[in-house]
């Protein structure tokens, strides 16, 4: 389906805009698995769902600034 490729090339052809700039959200496979770790970790009385949260919320932070670093060169 070569269509669905033409929107990101065209949001990728021109500067970043406020409305384009969410375009790209790093490694959201590997993001939503940390994610889904922490859930299971909360449905398992493990954690808390709150640590849980926390827990997914910080991961997912330093994956994006991870992404961030290696995107910019």
């Amino acid at each position: 389906n070569p269509g669905r490729e033409t929107p990101i090339l065209q949001l990728q052809n021109k500067a970043p805009t406020e409305n384009s700039m969410g375009v790209r959200f790093g490694n959201l496979p590997k993001i939503r698995e940390l994610i889904m770790d922490e859930v299971e970790a909360a449905f398992a009385n493990k954690i808390s769902v709150k640590q849980a949260m926390d827990n997914a919320v910080a991961k997912g932070n330093e994956e994006l600034r991870r992404f961030e670093r290696t995107a910019k060169n």
